[in-house]
């Protein structure tokens, strides 16, 4: 799963480690869920796929629903 976007970092430390938090995070593993759907190992967003693309050819993996989350969204593979 490869997705860019903001997320909130800290909070409470436990054992040295910093926490993500935010929509963007819960996104990231609602896309998980999709890509096991899907039968994809690798899932990228639109925002993922525009910030790679100078490295990296992605292709279209269609758009879907995400649980949690309004609409449709593309998404992308490689």
């Amino acid at each position: 799963m490869v997705h860019y976007g903001k997320v909130f970092v800290g909070g409470a430390a436990n054992m040295g480690e910093d926490s993500l938090m935010g929509n963007e995070v819960n996104f990231v593993f609602r896309m998980e869920k999709l890509a096991a759907k899907l039968g994809q190992h690798r899932l990228l967003t639109e925002a993922a796929s525009k910030q790679l693309s100078s490295i990296i050819q992605t292709q279209s993996a269609g758009s879907h629903s995400v649980t949690s989350f309004e609409g449709e969204f593309p998404f992308f593979t490689f």
